[in-house]
């Protein structure tokens, strides 16, 4: 959700690191405009002169900026708990000597504890498996496969990639690499392979190359639309419009439970009207 316009409270952090940068930061850098008063008419032609940094460069600019000097600034709101004005880092490290958190685990443990979610039985073949469409095969795997007699195997798998399965040893559990027999194949996940495969259109089988030439068709697509979105000055108009128009709903409805309503009396008819008695003539005189 975009934060609303004139409103600091919405994502006071971000808007406060903005301010802070644009303030402390951009403006001081050589090329900003660091004016917005159009009675400054050299601004542009001063800011394209002194322009000396890359896009890449500021953005390693912010960086050293948020690390060496943002997050070490005192802050009196940050240290109310302690009695004294605090900095981010200061405070995380106060908090930090009191709760330690376990540090992350490694790669490795990441990716088994990923495949051990993942598992799967399958009917051993004379070139390995089948698995979501696709064979995957090891000189390993054909060499147990040949000392065991093994007709089915366990199977751990990435969901998000469909180039390599593990099949686990039967003895001691250990991890048997499969790879994907097709060449060429992309690493992408089981379900994007299977959109590429419906998104497919000519009647000869996918190759690796096939599935290569779809999936940056797909990708050429998605940055096409992505492209198109509206800016964020549309969106905070729309999301402005909306309220308005929530505020006048919510506001016509409390109208309506106010207002008393109106109780109107019946008409009483007299049981017979059809006696009529017209009012006497009176004959006129003409002086």
């Amino acid at each position: 959700e975009y934060a609303r316009i004139a409103r600091g409270d919405d994502k006071p952090h971000v808007e406060s690191l903005f301010k802070t940068l644009e303030v402390g930061f951009f403006s001081k850098m050589p090329g900003a405009k660091t004016s917005s008063d159009k009675r400054v008419k050299n601004r542009h032609a001063r800011a394209e002169a002194e322009a000396c940094y890359s896009v890449s460069e500021i953005y390693q600019q912010v960086v050293r900026f948020v690390a060496d000097v943002y997050i070490h600034r005192p802050r009196v709101k940050l240290g109310f708990r302690h009695g004294k004005p605090m900095s981010i880092k200061s405070a995380m490290d106060e908090r930090l000597a009191h709760f330690m958190p376990l540090p992350p685990p490694s790669v490795a443990q990441v990716k088994r504890l990923i495949l051990d979610l993942n598992r799967a039985e399958r009917q051993v073949q004379h070139y390995g498996v089948d698995f979501e469409g696709f064979q995957f095969h090891s000189a390993e795997l054909a060499q147990l496969t040949r000392a065991r007699m093994l007709s089915r195997i366990n199977l751990l798998f990435n969901p998000e990639d469909c180039t390599t399965i593990y099949a686990v040893h039967p003895d001691d559990g250990s991890l048997i690499r499969l790879d994907n027999r097709m060449v060429g194949m992309p690493p992408i996940s089981f379900a994007m392979a299977k959109a590429l495969k419906a998104a497919y259109s000519a009647d000869r089988t996918m190759t690796g190359h096939d599935y290569q030439r779809v999936y940056a068709q797909m990708l050429a697509n998605f940055t096409a639309d992505s492209r198109r979105r509206p800016k964020i000055k549309a969106n905070n108009r729309a999301l402005q419009q909306r309220e308005r128009l929530a505020q006048k709903g919510a506001f016509a409805e409390e109208i309506e439970k106010a207002v008393p309503t109106p109780t109107v009396a019946a008409a009483t008819l007299p049981a017979e009207d059809d006696d009529f008695l017209p009012a006497p003539r009176r004959a006129l005189h003409h002086d």
